[in-house]
C-alpha cells in the first residue's frame, strides 16, 4: 500500500546492542532526532484507543502536542 511505503520512509529505527536502560537508549537517538519533535513508541507495547472520537493514541498525543513534552497513559485495574 502506498500509504504505508510513504508512512515507513518517515520511520527510523534505532536498536540497542543490549538492554541497557530508556536513557541508553534516548541517547542513542539524539543523533537521529538532531533537535526535533519526536515519537517514543515501545516495539512491546500495543495500544487500543477508546476515545469517543475514534482518535488513535498517537493521534491524541499528536493532537495534544504544542511544543512541549507529552505522555499518554491509561489506569488499568490491577486484577484486569
Amino acid at each position: 500500500d502506498e500509504v504505508l511505503l510513504a508512512i515507513g520512509e518517515k520511520i527510523t529505527f534505532v536498536r540497542q546492542e543490549k538492554p541497557s536502560g530508556i536513557s541508553d537508549a534516548l541517547v542513542l537517538c539524539e543523533q537521529e532526532v538532531d533537535g526535533e519533535a519526536f515519537l517514543l513508541a515501545w516495539g512491546d507495547h500495543f495500544c487500543r484507543s477508546t476515545s469517543p472520537e475514534n482518535l488513535s493514541c498517537v493521534g491524541q498525543l499528536l493532537r495534544a502536542f504544542t511544543g512541549r513534552s507529552v505522555v499518554g497513559m491509561h489506569c488499568v485495574d490491577k486484577d484486569g
